[in-house]
């Protein structure tokens, strides 16, 4: 007659307890690795703490939300240094904001990281204790795997013994499979709040950066205050009379990029562009809104907005309305083409201003234009979702935003002032390079 609990069953419980408790050592180790001193709050105090980090968090969003709003209402407006200087303040003071907001996200951030080493510390204390009862009832079942059938009803006297004997062993069996269970959830448990960690760990040093790249930001936009508030209102008629020649050759020179593009488009094939689906590209930036995206402002071709705007009537892609400073991020793997800036000085200011191009493997390019600061140079070869950059105010533009373009990569020419002149035969005074090329919706990708 067979035992009833086999020597096998019992090697492979011995088996899946030394993987389990395999996989806690090296949690473990990677615990150990990266550890800190806790601070001297306890896990009550601790999510006390993050909750008034977050709802400080909401406020300082609310308020760039607000400033972003008023900029929006100066944008039908007429220019003038008055505008100028008003348009200025609301800047600074977006990017004071964002500044805080950022302090106030790492802070949170550090808090959660704190939260969570607590939890890892419960888990590994419940574990240790699953582990010590997995141990002993596998004691308990080699000990029954060691008698035979005969010998377990030799050494009770009666059937209703040994029947219950039988039944000690099958509880036995039960519980072993009902702790090993808890021991594989409480495992993986474990690796997500190890995970999770990890990846706050990421976002602190991510806040890190954006908070040293906005005040880099916020002093150029002071700098920039500073010489509008030196004109006096003499210089008003002068002012404008300068920003509508710029808005003149700005408009004309969006109506030589069109044209040129326009007949590109003309003659491209567009069986030769990937398949239209969602995914193939990111967002080049991230949720400002629970369960959204950051608010497109303008889609791509003709738009209610871009027969008002630009002289082609056609918008060659998507605008993001995000306020100034916001972190832009790779929409996929790729290598960085071009890091340049059209823009001749703060007054005049042209097409991308500052942007970033880069080329992909499926034979798109993407281009992230109207930055306030770049972070990445040309020939870096960038990860999906790697930041990039900055958003901004630089050229073109009648506010704050991301311009995001998508081109077939093969058509892509960069131009500068000069190649664009003799291709067009007039005089162009824009610096860096332009791009051009056959651009496709980025909705059909993103």
């Amino acid at each position: 007659m067979k035992s009833i609990i086999t020597s096998k069953k019992i090697l492979f419980f011995l088996f899946l307890s030394g993987f389990i408790f395999g996989n806690f050592a090296f949690a473990t180790e990677v615990l150990d690795e990266s550890k800190e001193i806790i601070n001297d709050k306890n896990p009550d105090e601790l999510r006390d703490a993050i909750n008034t980090k977050t709802n400080d968090l909401l406020e300082i969003n609310k308020k760039i939300e607000q400033v972003q709003e008023e900029l929006k209402k100066t944008e039908g407006k007429s220019n003038s240094l008055q505008k100028e200087i008003v348009n200025s303040g609301y800047k600074i003071n977006q990017i004071d904001l964002s500044i805080r907001a950022s302090e106030i996200n790492t802070q949170k951030l550090k808090l959660e990281i704190e939260s969570l080493k607590y939890d890892i510390k419960e888990i590994k204390s419940v574990a240790s204790l699953k582990k010590i009862a997995i141990s002993n009832l596998l004691r308990e079942l080699q000990k029954k795997d060691d008698e035979t059938t005969f010998i377990i009803l030799l050494k009770n006297k009666t059937i209703t013994a040994t029947l219950d004997e039988a039944k000690n062993i099958l509880d036995i069996n039960s519980g072993l499979s009902t702790e090993v269970k808890d021991l594989l959830e409480l495992n993986d448990k474990l690796s997500d709040n190890l995970i999770d960690s990890a990846d706050k760990k990421s976002e602190e040093e991510l806040e890190s950066k954006n908070s040293k790249n906005r005040k880099i930001i916020l002093e150029n936009e002071k700098s920039a205050r500073q010489d509008l508030l030196a004109l006096n209102k003499n210089e008003e008629k002068e002012y404008q009379q300068q920003i509508s020649q710029l808005e003149e050759e700005q408009n004309f020179l969006s109506k030589e990029i069109d044209e040129v593009e326009s007949k590109l488009r003309e003659s491209f094939d567009p069986n030769l562009l990937p398949i239209k689906r969602h995914g193939v590209l990111a967002y080049p930036v991230k949720l400002i809104k629970e369960g959204g995206i950051a608010i497109i402002t303008q889609e791509y071709g003709v738009t209610p907005y871009s027969s008002q705007l630009y002289e082609s009537g056609f918008h060659n892609g998507l605008d993001f309305g995000i306020p100034i400073g916001t972190p832009i991020f790779a929409s996929d793997d790729g290598e960085v083409i071009a890091v340049d800036y059209n823009d001749v000085d703060y007054w005049r200011k042209y097409q991308f201003g500052r942007y970033v191009l880069i080329e992909h493997s499926n034979n798109l390019s993407t281009v992230y234009a109207h930055l306030s600061t770049t972070n990445t140079k040309e020939g870096d070869f960038v990860k999906r979702g790697d930041l990039i950059g900055y958003s901004g105010n630089s050229g073109y533009s009648t506010g704050p935003h991301l311009h995001f373009g998508v081109y077939w990569g093969p058509s892509l020419r960069l131009l500068t002032a000069t190649e664009l002149g003799v291709l067009r035969e007039r005089k162009y005074v824009f610096k860096g390079s332009v791009p051009l090329g056959v651009t496709v919706d980025p909705e059909n990708y993103l």
